[in-house]
């Protein structure tokens, strides 16, 4: 186990993230909750200083979590800024934060249980990045890319899209956890940016 541990952190893992049963110390969510939670740094560049306080936000939080602590639960529902949430190994939505209820629509009970394909464009889903992405993620540890995602009104943003996968005590995957970041308003200002140019 320290062995990968001491791996993982070399990949640039941070957090360790397992879906947990109804009776372990750190669930109080249900049959299939998060217990501890695994989020690849991206770097500074990627997303800015924002993101770097979220994510150090998080390693201080996720360090109770063990010990029975709401902390991280609680720091992932309340951040606004970031769609981050849980996929099962099949791409089904188990978890769903403010964020991701901000910016694509849904509430909690109208997408938990609902497969994340439907965030993707027809074209997107017609190419299966869904699935590719996921695999992706399992075979490299993570999945990154820009690219348009889908509202629930329909309507499309710019998003900037991490998919990390959550592996259990004997490196089997247990899900997902996604993070995305809707960029729309910085693809338009570098474009019209170009465009007086």
């Amino acid at each position: 186990m320290a062995a990968d541990h001491d791996a993982s952190r070399r990949r640039g893992h941070h957090l360790r993230a397992e879906h947990c049963g109804p009776n372990h110390p750190g669930n109080s969510n249900g049959p299939a909750a998060l217990c501890e939670v695994n989020v690849k740094r991206t770097g500074p560049e990627a997303l800015g200083k924002k993101h770097m306080d979220l994510m150090e936000a998080a390693e201080e939080a996720v360090g109770t979590v063990s010990e029975g602590s709401n902390r991280y639960r609680l720091l992932v529902e309340s951040v606004t800024d970031y769609a981050i949430y849980m996929l099962d190994p099949s791409g089904i939505v188990t978890s769903w934060n403010a964020g991701a209820q901000r910016f694509k629509g849904y509430t909690p009970a109208e997408i938990i249980g609902l497969h994340f394909s439907r965030f993707y464009t027809e074209e997107d889903r017609a190419a299966d990045l869904p699935r590719r992405a996921l695999e992706t993620a399992a075979r490299e540890g993570k999945f990154e890319v820009e690219g348009w995602r889908l509202r629930k009104d329909g309507s499309r943003f710019w998003a900037h899209v991490v998919i990390d996968p959550i592996r259990g005590r004997s490196g089997q995957i247990t899900g997902y956890v996604k993070i995305t970041r809707d960029l729309t308003e910085r693809r338009e200002a570098e474009q019209a940016m170009r465009r007086s140019q």
